[in-house]
């Protein structure tokens, strides 16, 4: 079902995950090395599920305050995308971890497309 040989990022609905319907979004890339597959689900009145698949501690430890969360807070505009979550911060500002964890619950919740999003370096010296 997922293709973790892919070099971007990339959202599938799912219905039959787990039996309940579920926004899955795999993303490699990052700087550091490390990919990640996060899956959001649940709309019960303002509390969303999410989980973070990834061998990195930092964003393992940032992810377990995602279990149960309130979805309309995730969503407020912030200074940095990589807030912290029960005071664990990523230290890493341009991580795509914490942008793809929020892409999946705007799809969960239906107020986004599932679009992959795709960063191309055109010209590097």
């Amino acid at each position: 079902m997922l293709d973790r040989k892919r070099k971007d990022a990339f959202v599938i609905r799912d219905p039959f995950v787990r039996g309940i319907e579920v926004t899955i979004v795999s993303v490699e890339g990052a700087a550091c090395g490390y990919s990640a597959v996060i899956s959001a689900s649940g709309r019960k009145r303002d509390l969303m599920n999410v989980t973070v698949d990834c061998d990195c501690e930092i964003i393992e430890r940032w992810s377990r305050g995602l279990l149960e969360f309130n979805w309309r807070e995730s969503l407020r505009p912030d200074p940095g995308i990589a807030q912290p979550v029960k005071g664990e911060m990523i230290p890493h500002a341009a991580c795509p971890i914490p942008l793809a964890v929020r892409k999946a619950i705007e799809v969960e919740i239906g107020a986004a497309r599932p679009q992959d999003i795709h960063i191309k370096f055109v010209a590097h010296d």
